[in-house]
């Protein structure tokens, strides 16, 4: 007989948004609090995503050794993850382990080591994140050693015998980008193909094309745009590529092939139709902006969103559903508030706030101003060849609503710092009033305030 325990909320996942959404309802007063997580995944952040991702590349950066790399890495997932697994048995709500799937709207059985337990619970948080999305294309089977995913790569298990000769990475977002940084960092050739034309596409145009340039130099790697892969057939060796570029039609030979293709909502074996959670034509579960799901005591927080996957919105998101979920509140996630992101990769790309692009779309009047790097102070000193930052202002009154920066390995620290001034809602004005040390690349920003004081007519110091 299945043993039934009753709680007030469920969560079903252990990462950013699962914990946040915990600590937010036990501060809201609520004590019987359940988190389930899989023995075999605790937080996708810490143990294959974007903490093991930097520590492969700041060794890779640092000419270390292949062993040296793994080792370091590795050490480091277990750090971070001891860390946060001291923090979770030291929190007020209770951890279970093992897989979870609904029998009811308001019954999930959770499965561990053959025992099953029976949750009811009033409330029900699905914080389940994502996993790596692998396009239907003939040969192209993960399970195959020569398809790597980002796991294969950056994962505690993830071992090479020996840097790849070559790799074909699919795919040229953040994660496709920095793991062909790393890659081409240890002496792997690299090749990147991106189905279209517009290369980073959430940002203005002009970046895309800066970082495309880039692309070009004879120390980076190629990225071919209009280019995907037809076929893939791996063999003991490696991978016998069909692919078109240009409407060119190649047949290569690759050691490895990397698929960074994006992330899709980690969904299956929840059995989400008991539970009657609907799902949209993408697959993905449908919520509004309380993150409640088409049933309404059932709320979902974090990359399984699909919406903004990246680790402060997954934050946000578990604050929000956990509030929602403990005091029947109807607190909505400001996206906005949280726009903010960046790519750690050769040439690195950052932006905050709105684009020239997405306030123009919503009807507001900017003005912008954009500087070279290689124009000013110290990208000159640097022999900072490629890269740009762009302000984005409100026409008039001079009010900072976003910026991009690309090429200097420093991109997310420098646009970090438009944080408060967005925050605080300065002004170009501001700006030129405060002190920026020389020669640095954040005194650009200086430079970047005087040219929107003088294009939007407002009264800046002259300094």
């Amino acid at each position: 007989m299945k043993e039934k325990i009753n709680v007030t909320v469920l969560i079903i996942g252990a990462g950013t948004a699962a914990t946040n959404a915990a600590r937010e309802v036990v501060q809201s007063g609520v004590m019987d609090v359940v988190i389930v997580h899989p023995v075999s995944l605790l937080n996708t952040c810490i143990e294959e995503g974007c903490m093991p991702s930097k520590s492969v590349l700041a060794g890779a950066h640092a000419k270390e050794s292949l062993a040296s790399v793994e080792a370091t890495r590795n050490k480091h997932i277990v750090r971070l993850r001891s860390s946060l697994s001291d923090s979770i048995a030291d929190a007020k709500y209770t951890e279970v382990i093992g897989t979870a799937h609904f029998i009811s709207p308001h019954e999930v059985v959770v499965v561990h080591e053959e025992q099953e337990t029976v949750y009811r619970a009033e409330k029900i948080v699905i914080a389940t994140g994502s996993k790596p999305h692998v396009p239907p294309i003939p040969g192209l089977d993960p399970s195959h050693p020569r398809i790597l995913i980002s796991d294969d790569v950056v994962s505690e298990r993830a071992h090479f015998e020996a840097v790849p000769q070559s790799v074909l990475v699919i795919g040229s977002g953040p994660i496709g980008l920095e793991l062909a940084t790393f890659f081409h960092d240890m002496g792997t050739k690299v090749d990147v193909l991106q189905r279209g034309t517009r290369f980073l596409p959430t940002f203005d145009s002009e970046f895309g094309a800066e970082r495309y340039r880039a692309s070009q130099d004879a120390a980076s790697f190629p990225i071919h745009t209009e280019a995907e892969l037809n076929t893939a057939q791996p063999h003991e060796s490696g991978v016998t590529c069909k692919v078109t570029i240009a409407g060119q039609a190649n047949e290569k030979e690759y050691e490895y092939v990397l698929v960074a293709t994006g992330r899709r909502p980690n969904i299956d074996g929840l059995n989400l139709a008991e539970a009657g959670v609907a799902l949209d034509e993408h697959g993905v579960i449908k919520h509004d902006a309380t993150l409640r799901t088409s049933v309404p005591h059932i709320f979902i927080a974090g990359d399984v969103t699909n919406h903004h996957q990246i680790l402060h919105y997954a934050a946000e998101m578990g604050k929000i559903a956990g509030k929602n979920a403990a005091s029947d509140s109807n607190q909505e996630m400001d996206y906005d508030r949280h726009l903010l992101a960046v790519s750690f990769d050769q040439y690195p790309s950052a932006l905050i706030g709105l684009t020239e692009t997405q306030a123009i779309e919503r009807g507001m009047k900017v003005v912008t101003a954009t500087k070279h790097f290689n124009s000013i102070g110290l990208g000159i000193l640097k022999r900072q060849e490629y890269g740009l930052w762009k302000l984005v202002a409100e026409a008039g009154s001079g009010r900072v609503v976003g910026a991009q920066v690309v090429g200097p390995r420093e991109s997310g620290e420098l646009v970090q710092l438009l944080t408060p001034i967005i925050w605080n809602q300065n002004t170009a004005a501001d700006i030129m009033q405060m002190t920026w040390y020389h020669p640095t690349y954040a005194e650009i920003l200086h430079s970047l305030a005087r040219d929107i004081c003088n294009q939007s007519g407002t009264d800046c110091p002259e300094v």
